[in-house]
């Protein structure tokens, strides 16, 4: 027989293999040429937005991301030296990179998830199983689908580091080192996923204190090298991630509207913290996927209707994420906690019993945390400090997916000892019947088949039950999306998924009772684990299928004549669609239900694929409250739109898209006096010609055509100002409400005077911009901005761009001051004459340089540990 060492190489590529053939039965036509798979939160055209500021490069590193196309900018947390940053670095293209992320991440935690199962000292098959579980779990499924791929990073990396941190005979030597790299794991986790990364690192704190527990010797010592143990973890943790926890506290705690104003208004606050609670009554969705929908839009109108996160149009719900954990996996979990809640002829030794109850506890704790505002326990655990600032409660439904899995892998182990213990592995001669074995089995084997057959019998009747409520379920969905063909599709769909649940149930129970009763024989068990994987891996791909939408890049991302007018130089032409930037009130024409739609694709998609710079936010749930605050002092009053019209001139806004009809009331309502609102390109929207009605038209099927009596126009508003301009007036006001009172007042002129919060160093040249004076972008990229400036009195350099501490100016080489300018906005003091102007974002390097220097000392460790291995030999 082989060696430990070739045997154990041998599962790993098999396993490698199975997870990447099962992952890619998924994602299978990503490697058509033209195709891409959805992903809203990160679709391609961010890619291409991003791939312009030198992220994937080792110089990207130092100078994180700039978002120049959304609202007037703002900064994202920084790049950080990751695994997702490596694969990046690797694919060096924009298409493969948008392509493969999202299975290469489920990929790396199928495997992770195998190698945290083989060190629990699980046998080969039970691990591949387990591995085949979590790369189809339809929890990261979805999430990686939905733009997220990082979550699962974060669990593979999470497992990695149980696995390095649970104790073997065989490699104790290792064991700091292994405490060293799972810490760097630890990190790793937090920089993949920030906050949600911080949640998981607990469940591995929590396996180490378990480790303390369940070591053999005295309590004591093993309590007291567990402590110095989790501070390793923590100081290691910290260590590798030092960049990205200082990225995330910059950008995601400090100085959020929201959380500023937790002292104030405690009530909003718990509502935008908890809005994504998971309802207790939808458990249910871990045993049936569809039954409240999904997500994505299906043709058959699968829209998911349940209650995580309503914004009153269920179609467009905030959640609907798989929470499926396959009914395979129900079964073996339920199995390995009843097994090891008895002693009766345990298939698991001590140690696995307390393994067993302590993955139990952490998911059903981690299932109670996830129902949030609708559960028992989160209005006090909120109290404490990281959970009242951390949003999101359903997140906790990770961890309850990763200890599922866990205890899915324990109770297929417990299967296949009971199997190999029975004389033969086949039924006795008076038992030749499974029948006759549930007649006399005893103990554990009564309980456990009866109530099997409980279950099963319970399904069958709620199955029939739920079948003659189509009418009554259509009623109550009607009341929901208000529409009588829509409610009655969702209602069938969702009768359809308890059919097709009550089927693989069945499946699953006969199946797992012919391996427990002793049909397969010990050469003939192979031949089970084959049958459980084939049913394991088709009710998760099928229930998968819907979070993977597939779409042709290259038809979606079609230019266009408003396209083409607005691309060119987006620094000159900032673009607006919605009435205010934190709404989304557009300036549609009348009964028209085409142009919400195609103006989301273009928002998330056209514009940042042309890098098109629009004042309409994207997307932005932490928003900081120096631009919450100054949004809401323009939000219109009533009919009173003048402060729009305001907001566009600060923001240099020099094109808006809307319907023709409203260009009278543009000019007489919002335009300030003495400026217009002038039609630059008339415009239709038409089908493309290879749209199929018969099929239901998307927003793809859309495209836009000049046409001179068309119902919309991008128009041109003269009033805005340029996006740079010498003022040679200011004054000094370090008080921010009478800045933005100054800032609305129609008697105030920005073109003539300029707003500062410190002083700028200059002598006042004048109170008006007689003077001769000229400032021009002569280059323009996201993170470095160069102006050629010239005035003969001096004044201020006026950029319209967002102020942030991170951007460095300097004036004809020399470094200086970075004033902040009429509320937000960024300002230079200049002297008189010609001078050159560069901006760069650059934020603080050091950060960087010690995460960097803790993976110095992860690959040490790693190749040290690698090094001195005890080699296994074949005797």
């Amino acid at each position: 027989s082989p060696s430990p060492d070739v045997s154990s190489r041998r599962n790993g590529f098999v396993a490698a293999l199975l997870i990447l053939l099962a992952v890619l039965g998924l994602y299978h036509r990503i490697f058509e040429f033209s195709t891409m798979s959805l992903s809203n939160d990160a679709p391609l055209g961010l890619y291409y937005s991003l791939s312009g500021q030198d992220a994937s490069t080792p110089v990207g590193l130092t100078t994180g991301y700039w978002i120049d196309g959304s609202w007037i900018g703002s900064n994202s947390p920084r790049v950080t030296p990751a695994v997702s940053w490596a694969l990046s670095s690797l694919w060096q293209s924009t298409i493969l990179a948008a392509k493969f992320y999202a299975p290469t991440s489920l990929i790396v935690l199928g495997l992770s998830m195998w190698f945290c199962l083989t060190r629990l000292g699980l046998r080969p098959a039970v691990a591949l199983l387990g591995a085949l579980a979590a790369a189809l779990n339809t929890n990261y499924v979805s999430y990686a689908g939905w733009g997220l791929p990082m979550r699962a990073m974060s669990a593979g990396a999470v497992l990695i580091a149980i696995g390095l941190l649970t104790e073997r005979t065989d490699d104790r030597r290792g064991l700091w080192l292994r405490t060293i790299l799972a810490g760097m794991a630890v990190g790793l986790n937090v920089i993949e996923s920030g906050d949600t990364g911080a949640m998981l690192s607990l469940v591995v704190a929590g396996y180490s204190v378990f480790q303390a527990w369940v070591r053999p010797g005295r309590t004591g010592k093993n309590l007291i090298q567990s402590g110095f143990q989790t501070g390793l973890l923590a100081v290691c943790a910290g260590w590798i991630a030092y960049a990205a926890i200082v990225s995330l506290q910059s950008t995601a705690l400090q100085g959020v509207a929201v959380i500023q104003q937790k002292q104030q208004k405690p009530a909003e606050l718990w509502e935008f913290l908890t809005a994504m609670s998971f309802p207790k009554a939808e458990v249910i969705r871990f045993a049936i996927p569809g039954i409240m929908g999904y997500t994505v839009k299906t043709p058959d109108s699968g829209g998911y209707w349940g209650g995580v996160g309503p914004d009153g149009d269920p179609l467009n719900r905030f959640s609907g994420s798989g929470e499926y954990l396959g009914l395979l996996v129900l079964l073996g979990a339920t199995f390995a906690v009843a097994r090891a809640s008895t002693a009766e002829k345990s298939p698991f030794s001590s140690t696995e019993r307390r393994l067993v109850w302590f993955w139990a506890s952490l998911g059903g704790l981690s299932l109670l945390l996830a129902f949030g505002r609708f559960g028992p326990i989160y209005p006090f655990i909120y109290q404490l400090p990281f959970f009242n600032s951390s949003r999101v409660p359903s997140k906790w439904l990770h961890v309850v997916h990763l200890c599922s899995i866990v205890l899915f892998a324990y109770g297929l182990e417990a299967l296949a000892r009971g199997a190999l213990t029975r004389p033969n592995s086949r039924l006795s001669a008076n038992t030749n019947s499974t029948f006759g074995w549930w007649r006399q089995a005893q103990g554990f084997d009564r309980y456990w088949s009866r109530g099997l057959l409980a279950c099963v019998i319970s399904v069958v009747l709620a199955t029939v039950t739920y079948s003659t409520f189509t009418d009554r379920l259509t009623k109550y969905l009607q009341s929901l999306v208000a529409s009588g063909p829509l409610a009655r599709a969702m209602a069938e769909r969702s009768q359809t998924e308890a059919w097709i649940a009550l089927v693989i149930l069945i499946v699953c129970v006969s199946l797992w009772t012919a391996v427990q009763v002793g049909k397969f024989r010990n050469d003939q068990l192979k031949i089970a684990w084959w049958l459980l994987g084939i049913v394991l891996v088709i009710d998760l791909l099928r229930a998968g299928a819907p979070f993977v939408v597939h779409y042709d890049y290259v038809r979606r991302y079609q230019s266009n004549p408003v396209v083409d007018l607005l691309k060119e130089e987006p620094w000159n032409n900032r673009m607006a669609s919605r009435i205010h930037p934190s709404t989304r009130q557009l300036l549609i024409a009348p009964n028209d239900g085409v142009m919400t739609a195609i103006h989301n694709l273009w928002l998330e998609n056209h514009f940042q694929y042309y890098n098109i710079q629009t004042l309409d936010i994207i997307q932005a749930p932490r928003l900081p409250e120096l631009d919450d605050t100054y949004l809401k002092a323009f939000l219109p009053g009533g009919t009173d739109l003048h402060s729009i019209g305001r907001l566009w001139q600060l923001t240099s806004t020099r094109k808006v898209i809307a319907a023709r009809g409203f260009e009278g009331q543009l000019n007489s309502a919002v335009a300030i006096p003495g400026t217009h609102f002038v039609p630059k390109l008339e415009f239709e929207l038409t089908l493309k010609p290879d749209a199929h009605q018969e099929t239901g038209l998307q927003a793809d099927d859309f495209t836009a055509i000049a046409k001179p009596d068309g119902a919309y126009a991008v128009l041109d508003y003269d009033g805005a100002l340029p996006r740079v301009s010498i003022v040679s007036a200011w004054k000094v006001e370090t008080n921010s409400s009478k800045v933005l009172a100054t800032l609305k007042d129609p008697t105030f002129d920005p073109r003539q005077t300029v707003l500062l919060a410190s002083e700028p160093g200059l002598t006042p040249g004048g109170s008006t911009n007689a003077d001769a004076a000229s400032a021009t972008i002569t280059h323009y990229a996201p993170k470095q901005i160069s102006i050629k400036a010239q005035s003969a009195a001096g004044g201020i350099l006026l950029f319209n761009d967002r102020w942030h501490e991170d951007w460095k100016v300097t004036v004809d080489g020399a470094p200086t001051p970075l004033l902040k300018a009429n509320y937000i906005m960024r300002g230079v003091a200049l002297k008189p004459g010609e001078h050159a102007v560069e901006f760069r974002f650059q934020p603080d390097a050091r950060p960087l340089w010690i995460s960097l220097s803790a993976w110095v000392v992860g690959l040490a460790c790693l190749g040290l540990l690698i090094v001195t291995r005890p080699v296994s030999r074949r005797l």
